[in-house]
C-alpha cells in the first residue's frame, strides 16, 4: 500500500457535484431520493421543486437514510422586507443569479466509492422538468402531483 496516496485515491472515493438551472419534477424527484444509488455513500445539497417555486429544498443521505426538508427561501421569494439590509448577505445570491429564475438551481454533492458520474448526472437530469414542461410556466407546476411532505 502507498502510504504516499491521499486516502481518496487509496481507498477509491470521489465525490462530484450534480448542478442544474431548471426544477425537478417532484413525482420523479422522489423516487430517486429514496433509492439506494450506486457507489454513493454520502450525499447533502439543496434542491428546486417545480411545485414549490418560492421554497429551498434540503437533502442529507448517509448510507441508507434519507432527510429532506425545507431549507428556506429562493432569494426572489422573500419578502423585502424581512431581507437583511448587509451588504454582504447580499453578495451570495446575486453570485448565482440567473434572470427569470433568480438563485433557484439544483446544487447536489455525491460522496462514494466508484461512482458512474455520468449514469448518475442522466439519472438527476432525467428528474428536471423537460422543455415543454418548462414551457407550462410555474403556474401549471403548482398543480403537479408532490409525494414529499409539507415543508411549510
Amino acid at each position: 500500500m502507498d502510504h504516499n496516496l491521499p486516502e481518496t485515491e487509496r481507498y477509491g472515493m470521489g465525490n462530484f457535484i450534480y448542478r442544474a438551472r431548471r426544477p425537478f419534477h417532484p413525482e420523479r424527484l422522489y423516487p430517486l431520493l429514496e433509492e439506494n444509488l450506486p457507489g454513493v455513500i454520502r450525499s447533502t445539497g439543496f434542491f428546486w421543486l417545480a411545485t414549490r417555486p418560492g421554497y429551498t429544498g434540503f437533502w442529507s443521505r448517509t448510507g441508507g437514510v434519507s432527510i429532506y426538508g425545507l431549507a428556506g427561501q429562493w432569494w426572489p421569494a422573500i419578502p423585502r422586507d424581512t431581507m437583511s439590509h448587509d451588504a454582504q448577505a447580499r453578495i451570495h445570491p446575486r453570485q448565482h443569479w440567473l434572470e427569470g429564475i433568480g438563485d433557484a438551481r439544483q446544487e447536489l454533492v455525491l460522496i462514494g466509492r466508484g461512482l458512474d458520474e455520468a449514469v448518475l448526472r442522466k439519472r438527476f437530469d432525467d428528474c428536471l422538468l423537460t422543455d415543454e414542461e418548462m414551457a407550462l410556466g410555474a403556474k401549471i407546476w403548482q398543480w403537479y402531483s408532490d409525494p414529499f411532505p409539507a415543508w411549510y
